[in-house]
């Protein structure tokens, strides 16, 4: 019975540490960047900071009556970096134009160690006001660079989305400590019961 009440016990407590928690995606949509048109060095919003690319700054703009982000320069729009604190698995992009040229958009995440992990692109048409949406998924995303890739002209990012990976649960302090209630609740039923045979 001794073996019964402690594999019982040790599958309790498995069951409780390898509990899974819940993606959790959360969206900046840059209304709290302060602006539109106030140049920044970097903004940082939900553990995410965004930067330019070309070490220019960033700033929030609207556009067709939408409030983003643009990174600011004398020559051309930089792309954008974004360094998400605690890894992301999956990133998406609302971005667009609003002006007489075709704009090649981009939105490319890396790991840590700089390696490409995945890429979207996409063709905003000349004299659309559209905006599109981009996204890419992988493991252990550090930071996503999106933007436009063709030189002298501007694109606006409305809204960037992230999703944090699944993980190993750390169970409560009142979850772990009923468990461990329950287990030695269970270990001195055994020892009772072996008493009495």
């Amino acid at each position: 019975m001794r073996h019964d009440v402690s594999g019982l016990a040790m599958l309790l407590v498995a069951i409780v540490l390898a509990q899974p928690t819940e993606a959790v995606t959360f969206t900046i949509d840059f209304s709290n960047m302060p602006g539109p048109g106030v140049p920044l060095p970097a903004y940082t919003e939900q553990g995410v900071t965004f930067t330019a690319t070309n070490g220019d700054t960033v700033q929030s703009h609207v556009l067709v009556g939408r409030l983003g982000i643009i990174g600011t320069t004398n020559f051309f729009t930089p792309s954008i970096r974004a360094d998400i604190a605690g890894g992301a698995q999956a990133v998406s992009i609302l971005i667009g134009d609003a002006g007489a040229d075709e704009d090649a958009i981009f939105l490319s995440a890396f790991d840590s160690g700089d390696v490409l992990l995945d890429t979207d692109s996409g063709l905003i048409p000349a004299f659309s006001d559209e905006f599109m949406s981009l996204s890419v998924t992988a493991p252990n995303i550090a930071y996503v660079t999106f933007g436009n890739s063709t030189t002298n002209s501007d694109v606006i990012t409305d809204e960037i989305t992230i999703t944090r990976g699944e993980s190993a649960a750390v169970p409560e302090p009142a979850t772990a400590s009923i468990s461990l209630l329950a287990v030695a609740g269970w270990m001195c039923a055994g020892r009772r019961l072996r008493r009495r045979t």
